[in-house]
């Protein structure tokens, strides 16, 4: 997996050196707000997942999520990335960032190369996306990257909306 550079981020592989951060992240209540299946985070449970997921998913699957940096004060603030999320059986395109850096348009520019990455190097033909319904943020992101709505599903018994492109051309 490698290390993505757009003008304003950096995109890198996750280490236990992000935990701080992301628990900071998956502590605050408004960007927790539509991910209702994720328990309140502990330091040791953002560790755990790190460990037990994030990474071991660059070692099964040769890639996984990207930890993304602002470059301008070379801080963490959240993640892009693709996952294969076996309940379903394809790859998720995903990104959560800390509120504070929303409405600046980096979860667009980091998320863009790395779909480009899955279409590219990774040769998938598709890449799908779940989202909460009423997250408009995250919906209106997902169309601006292309993807359409395909069908409901449920996720931990959650309502999710799930979303796919099959084309790398349809990014805009």
């Amino acid at each position: 997996m490698e290390t993505i550079e757009t003008p304003r981020l950096l995109l890198r592989k996750f280490t236990l050196d992000d935990a701080e951060a992301a628990l900071e992240m998956n502590s605050d209540p408004k960007v927790m707000a539509f991910i209702p299946w994720e328990t309140k985070p502990t330091l040791e449970s953002i560790k755990t997942l790190i460990r037990d997921h994030t990474l071991a998913d660059y070692e099964k699957h040769g890639f996984g999520r990207h930890a993304v940096v602002h470059k301008a004060d070379n801080r963490f603030i959240g993640f892009t990335g693709l996952k294969f999320d076996s309940q379903f059986g394809e790859v998720d395109v995903g990104f959560r960032f800390l509120s504070a850096y929303w409405g600046k348009g980096l979860a667009y520019e980091a998320t863009v190369p790395t779909m480009e990455y899955g279409f590219g190097p990774l040769g998938l033909e598709r890449i799908v996306a779940g989202v909460v319904p009423g997250n408009n943020r995250s919906i209106k992101l997902l169309e601006r990257l292309g993807l359409r709505y395909e069908k409901d599903t449920k996720v931990d018994g959650e309502k999710i909306l799930y979303y796919s492109i099959s084309k790398p051309g349809q990014i805009k």
